[in-house]
């Protein structure tokens, strides 16, 4: 990709918009009145765009938060996930199977959630669907809960038939994986 001439192209056949851009990156100076008029005109009172830029409707969400909400999301979730393998520890495993000598997880981030692994994935993959701002990346993300919310069922049966009694308690005290959702 030749930048030189990329610029020179927009310099000759872009937009005021586009030229406006280029001269603010390239120079760090504020645009031409004339080629930002129409966003002006476009701008709500709260100095937001309206959604889908149709004059009338209401700003859309400042981007700067979605991201940092989405920072934290991530963060969470990761911090989430890595803490729910270690309470784990050995008996971790992708299949839905009981180990030998396995024990309820009742305790750490087991205490509250039954299922932080899943919630933690959930969290990170919606934190990164708001940093990249992604449509694709959020359709991920109810996918992710769809399938979790399958193997959430196949785990609890197998952990029932294992553990009973136990189980039965354990979830009278604890959500399945969203707080305040059983």
């Amino acid at each position: 990709m030749n930048i030189v001439k990329s610029i020179g192209f927009i310099g000759e056949k872009g937009t005021n918009l586009e030229k406006a851009r280029i001269n603010c990156i390239l120079h760090g100076s504020n645009p031409a009145q004339d080629a930002v008029k129409g966003l002006y005109q476009l701008q709500n009172e709260d100095g937001g765009f309206p959604f889908g830029m149709v004059i009338g409707n209401p700003s859309t969400i400042n981007e700067d938060l979605v991201r940092w909400l989405g920072v934290a999301l991530s963060a969470g979730g990761f911090t989430l996930a890595f803490l729910s393998g270690r309470a784990l520890g050995r008996q971790y495993s992708a299949d839905v199977t009981i180990q030998k000598e396995h024990q309820l997880i009742t305790s750490d981030v087991y205490r509250l959630i039954r299922h932080p692994r899943y919630l933690g994935v959930i969290a990170l993959s919606h934190g990164i669907s708001c940093i990249s701002q992604s449509w694709i990346g959020l359709v991920a993300s109810v996918i992710f809960i769809v399938s979790f919310l399958y193997r959430i069922s196949e785990e609890e049966d197998t952990l029932h038939k294992e553990f009973g009694k136990d189980l039965e308690m354990y979830c009278t005290y604890s959500w399945c994986f969203i707080p305040y959702v059983n």
